[in-house]
């Protein structure tokens, strides 16, 4: 019996033996990779970080740079009442007539060259002037003694007919009697040239709004200016803040 069951039990190991050697002949593992030198991936001690790469061109070439604004002679914008243009917002006109009155004044228009600065506060864009030449219009000034006025009117001949009051009749040696102006198209205005003991006095009268208009006094080289406004005169005088 004993020597049965050692029979049985070589035979058993001898088989799993058998099996284990036969399996793996018929199912070969890969053997792992050997490390050398060759096969290990070296760090590239001597390759220096790439550095970000400038465009050398300037922001401007010096065609394109753009050119600086040049500034007027003289700003009427001051302040946060007067004329203000940025580039962010479109331009705010007042329309008070003493608020315009102060830029007039602060243009300090006096010789030919000056007129050109009216243009600064001019509102009426490319609106004919030639709609607001009507109505009685009265002294917008704060220096006159007395307050002069005058109508407006249509000439059956084309032209435009300017009729003073009788203070205004009385302050200027030229305006006794009504007289008749031409409209300058190019320049959107009216003229009207007086002789005056042989010399040419030229008046301007230059609409800044429907409400305002500015009239010029031109002799030679010398200008004066008058402010006036349709059908009313200014309130109670304006005085513009303290500046800091």
């Amino acid at each position: 019996m004993k020597k049965t069951i050692i029979i049985w039990c070589s035979a058993t190991f001898l088989l799993v033996i058998v099996g284990y050697v036969s399996y793996y002949q018929l199912f070969p593992k890969d053997p792992a990779p050997l490390l050398s030198a060759e096969n290990v991936q070296q760090p590239d001690i001597d390759r220096k970080p790439e550095l970000a790469r400038h465009d050398p061109k300037p922001a401007f070439s010096p065609a394109e740079k753009p050119e600086k604004r040049k500034p007027t002679r003289k700003n009427p914008a001051q302040d946060n009442n007067r004329l203000m243009e940025t580039e962010e917002q479109p331009i705010e006109y007042p329309k008070d007539i003493k608020i315009i009155r102060e830029q007039l004044y602060d243009l300090g228009i006096e010789t030919v060259e000056d007129i050109e600065l009216l243009n600064e506060i001019v509102q009426t864009g490319d609106t004919d002037a030639r709609e607001f030449w009507s109505e009685d219009w009265r002294s917008a000034d704060d220096f006159k003694a007395e307050e002069d006025g005058f109508k407006l009117e249509r000439n059956t001949d084309g032209t435009y007919k300017w009729t003073p009051d009788e203070v205004a009749a009385r302050s200027y040696s030229f305006f006794e009697a009504p007289q008749s102006f031409s409209y300058d198209p190019d320049r959107n205005e009216f003229n009207w040239d007086a002789d005056y003991y042989g010399k040419t006095i030229t008046n301007k009268i230059k609409f800044i709004n429907e409400e305002t208009a500015v009239l010029m006094i031109i002799s030679g080289q010398k200008v004066t200016t008058n402010i006036y406004h349709k059908n009313q005169p200014p309130d109670e005088e304006y005085i513009l803040p303290e500046e800091e």
